[in-house]
């Protein structure tokens, strides 16, 4: 929030006044729509890990960096131009939110199993 609200004075440390201070606010500005939500992504990432489950974690990390950032950055850049590449890095982190938040739903909802379903469940998967 902090940086949200001084964004000119953080640009000002290390540009002068003129047109490309100002492109540099306006560039946080747009990457720092996301900053409340990234979280979500990070708290997914780090239950994946802490629940033992480090595949997931890592495709969770792969999707934000991977298979959504660079796909939109190409598209936004297509379709807004340089303003697009900014805006890409705020949607990625949006979407990687959700995706963290899906997971960590379905996750959580499989562990409410009764018992005895989470005993199947494992013996089909291989789990002792």
């Amino acid at each position: 929030m902090a940086c949200f609200l001084f964004r000119r004075e953080l640009a000002g440390f290390f540009l002068e006044a003129g047109p490309v201070k100002e492109e540099a606010v306006h560039i946080m500005e747009i990457t720092l729509l996301s900053g409340p939500f990234i979280g979500l992504f990070y708290l997914g990432t780090n239950y994946m890990q802490a629940t033992g489950k480090a595949l997931p974690a890592t495709v969770l990390s792969l999707v934000r960096q991977g298979l959504l950032l660079i796909p939109m950055t190409i598209f936004l850049h297509t379709v807004f131009g340089k303003e697009g590449v900014f805006y890409a890095v705020a949607v990625t982190d949006f979407l990687s939110a959700g995706v963290s938040v899906l997971l960590i739903l379905g996750t959580m909802a499989s562990e409410r199993l009764p018992g005895c379903m989470r005993r199947e469940r494992k013996k089909i998967a291989g789990y002792k």
